[in-house]
């Protein structure tokens, strides 16, 4: 669990990392998005 909480502290401490981090998670839900249409449509 401490490094989970390191890891996380280091992320929201630091505005860059803090937007790749976002970055990195919004192209996951696109991503998921894309693939739930996908299979759907066919």
């Amino acid at each position: 669990m401490t490094d989970h909480e390191k890891l996380s502290l280091e992320v929201l401490d630091n505005e860059t990392k803090s937007r790749a981090f976002a970055l990195v998670i919004l192209k996951m839900l696109k991503s998921a998005a894309g693939l739930e249409q996908s299979n759907s449509a066919g």
